[in-house]
């Protein structure tokens, strides 16, 4: 038995807020490479790229934008089996 406490891996992966898709993507992947574990921690980031996408007409307005990031981690709070991975 090893003395050493277990290593945590920290995997950085970016949520863009172009679909609301995308967090049920995001989880389709990591349950499809087994990449869950109580030592693996989760840094998700929003990369700034609102304005690119607002001018080239992917995104209506900044309320859509905050609604796909958002939206989706309300419903599955409240209810789990809204989005089941």
């Amino acid at each position: 038995v090893s003395s050493h406490p277990p290593s945590v891996n920290r995997y950085r992966i970016s949520i863009y807020g172009r679909e609301r898709s995308e967090w049920d993507s995001l989880a389709e992947w990591i349950v499809d490479h087994a990449l869950y574990s109580n030592n693996n921690r989760w840094v998700i980031q929003v990369p700034r790229l609102y304005g690119m996408y607002h001018a080239k007409g992917m995104l209506p307005n900044f309320k859509a934008f905050l609604e796909n990031l958002f939206v989706p981690l309300f419903e599955v709070s409240v209810n789990p089996e809204s989005h089941p991975e």
